[in-house]
C-alpha cells in the first residue's frame, strides 16, 4: 500500500481497474473519506446518515471500478455524494408521504367502519324493539348471552322446538329488513 500512497489522481483511478484495485481503493477511501464525511454531516447533522451517504458514494465507485470514466476524482466524489444525499432525503420524503397517506386512508376506514357499525346497531336495537318480549327475550339470551337452545327451554320453559322457531323468526326479519348493511360489511 505505501507505494500506492504517492500515486497521484489520475494514477489511483487508473489502478483501480487493475488487480491492485483494492490497494489503489483504500488509498481513495483513507484521502477523501472524512472531507466527503464532514460535509454529509453538516447536511445530514446525523452521523449514522453521514456515514451511510459517504459508504453508498464509495460502494457505488467499487462497483463501477472497472468501466467509469472518472476525470476529477474530487469533484466526482463531491457531486455523487450530493446526489446520493438528494436521493436519499426525496425517498424518504416519498415514504413519509406514503406513510402519511395510508395513516390517513386507515383512519378513513376506521370512522367509516365505525360509523356503519353504530348505523348497524341502532337498526339493529330499533327492529328487536319492535318485536314481542318473549321473542325479544329469547333472542338476547340466544345471541348476547351465548346461551344453547336447551337452555333457554328450560329457563322459559318452552320445549326447544319453540325456542328455534323464535330464534329462526327474528333471524328472517333481520336478514329482510338489514340488507342494506350486507353489502357494507
Amino acid at each position: 500500500m505505501n507505494a500506492f500512497q504517492y500515486l497521484n489522481e489520475d494514477q489511483l483511478l487508473a489502478a483501480l481497474r487493475t488487480e491492485n484495485a483494492d490497494k489503489a481503493f483504500e488509498v481513495i477511501y483513507h484521502k477523501y473519506w472524512f472531507n466527503l464525511y464532514s460535509w454529509s454531516l453538516k447536511q445530514t447533522h446525523s452521523k449514522q446518515l453521514a456515514e451511510e451517504l459517504v459508504q453508498i458514494v464509495f460502494e457505488k465507485i467499487w462497483r463501477n471500478r472497472h468501466h467509469s470514466e472518472i476525470k476529477n476524482l474530487g469533484a466526482y466524489l463531491a457531486v455523487s455524494l450530493k446526489h446520493t444525499l438528494y436521493n436519499t432525503k426525496r425517498n424518504e420524503e416519498s415514504a413519509r408521504i406514503i406513510n402519511q397517506r395510508s395513516i390517513l386512508n386507515g383512519l378513513e376506514n376506521v370512522t367509516e367502519n365505525d360509523v356503519n357499525m353504530k348505523l348497524l346497531n341502532e337498526s339493529l336495537s330499533k327492529i328487536l324493539q319492535e318485536l314481542p318480549d318473549k321473542t325479544q327475550a329469547i333472542f338476547q339470551q340466544s345471541r348476547y348471552e351465548s346461551k344453547s337452545t336447551r337452555e333457554i327451554a328450560r329457563d322459559m320453559d318452552l320445549s326447544e322446538k319453540a325456542i328455534e322457531y323464535h330464534i329462526s323468526k327474528v333471524l328472517k326479519i333481520l336478514r329482510i329488513r338489514l340488507r342494506e348493511y350486507l353489502n357494507i360489511f
